[in-house]
């Protein structure tokens, strides 16, 4: 079982429990800034069945990441985030995670320091830092300012305005 977590735009970190970032967004699309009938709308639109990992994912995907979602996977060896952009306060909410899980975040903690994180940007080359160097890195935002909630504790979103322009950025 691997390790995941959403951090939102505003700094609350939240436990993927049900296997998928995508399995999450599609259970609580409200705590996503979504409704359940525009995810079944993009999943209709590429032809796609509900919570399969394809272009309908993708779109959820990016339209999160330009809300400045940040998406955050381990892997065997490594760590993977998804971030729009690694600056402001999205990095210090990614500097305050990698304190927080060196020493315990919802029942985890990565033992090896100097595990690889891969930061995925939009239009950036991948980035690959050590976990020890992340944490370790000067913030700007207190560490209780980056709360653990559960996907329950965290309030509904009011629908991001992005359906007028979504299928123009659409993946093909």
């Amino acid at each position: 079982m691997t390790i995941a977590y959403w951090i939102s735009p505003d700094g609350e970190i939240i436990e993927v429990k049900r296997g998928s970032h995508i399995a999450e967004v599609i259970a609580n699309p409200k705590k996503f800034g979504f409704t359940r009938e525009f995810i079944e709308f993009i999943h209709t639109h590429y032809d796609e069945r509900l919570g399969l990992e394809g272009k309908a994912r993708r779109q959820l995907m990016r339209v999160l990441f330009d809300n400045n979602w940040i998406r955050i996977r381990q892997y065997k060896h490594l760590w993977s985030i998804n971030v729009k952009k690694d600056e402001g306060k999205l990095n210090s909410y990614l500097n305050q995670w990698a304190s927080k899980i060196i020493k315990g975040l919802h029942g985890f903690i990565e033992k090896d320091p100097y595990v690889s994180i891969n930061i995925d940007q939009r239009h950036k080359d991948l980035k690959t830092v050590e976990l020890k160097s992340m944490a370790a890195d000067i913030t700007f935002i207190p560490a209780h300012m980056l709360i653990e909630k559960t996907i329950e504790e965290l309030p509904n979103i009011k629908p991001y305005n992005f359906i007028n322009g979504i299928m123009t950025h659409s993946i093909e």
